[in-house]
């Protein structure tokens, strides 16, 4: 009988601080008008605003992107690297 493999499962976790976290509601707030581009979405409201974390040699940059109009913005907080 051949031995089971063993995985090992990697996760980074990603958290925002404050100055970040006020930024990304700011951007939700204003997003908050913007519409699905398909009118049989159920739940327009729920829909999730996308965070992309890139990691780079001395900190790491979030951008967040809505997910109707596509808009994307830098909410990096630059004074903590």
């Amino acid at each position: 009988m051949p031995t089971p493999r063993k995985f090992l499962w990697l996760m980074a976790i990603f958290e925002l601080n404050e100055i970040e976290n006020n930024r990304a509601n700011k951007f939700k707030k204003w997003h908050k008008r913007c519409r699905p581009k398909n009118n049989n979405d159920m739940f327009p409201q729920y829909a999730p605003f996308q965070y992309i974390f890139t990691q780079t040699s001395i900190g790491i940059g979030v951008d967040i992107i809505c997910p109707y109009c596509g808009n994307k913005k830098d909410i990096t907080d630059y004074n903590c690297w």
